[in-house]
């Protein structure tokens, strides 16, 4: 029996990325059955403001309290349950996960401008890594 793993748009992300990503993910194993939420979730306005550039520039962006928050409301019958966005989010990093919860919130944010690589292989590679994280025994 695989495990099922929900995706979750957060605000105006590229659906075929994410579909992209989840394809790649469901043709190449069946330990997880992934499957990409049927409807996007609205971000608020932006929260906090984050550094994104070496010269210290901070622009808008979403702290994880607010974004786990969103999640866990959009939470379905999943083993885990991962947000995308595109937009900045706390400390610039590009995922955070958190365990007890089995939720991972991943941000393709910059992603091209640090690698010419689709952003379905950025998300195909942290919902992986997002998997383990929450689903795994420490």
């Amino acid at each position: 029996m695989s495990t099922n793993v929900t995706i979750v748009p957060l605000g105006d992300v590229p659906s075929d990325a994410m579909a992209s990503a989840v394809a790649i993910l469901n043709e190449s194993q069946d330990q997880f059955d992934f499957q990409l939420a049927a409807n996007r979730v609205a971000l608020p306005d932006p929260d906090i403001a984050v550094t994104t550039t070496a010269d210290g520039q901070s622009q808008p962006g979403y702290s994880w309290d607010i974004l786990f928050r969103l999640l866990e409301q959009a939470r379905v019958n999943a083993s885990a349950v991962v947000g995308v966005l595109e937009k900045p989010i706390e400390k610039n990093f590009f995922a955070k996960g958190d365990r007890a919860r089995g939720m991972t919130i991943a941000s393709s944010f910059g992603w091209a401008d640090i690698s010419t690589l689709p952003a379905s292989i950025y998300l195909s590679n942290t919902i992986v890594h997002a998997c383990v994280w929450s689903l795994v025994p420490a």
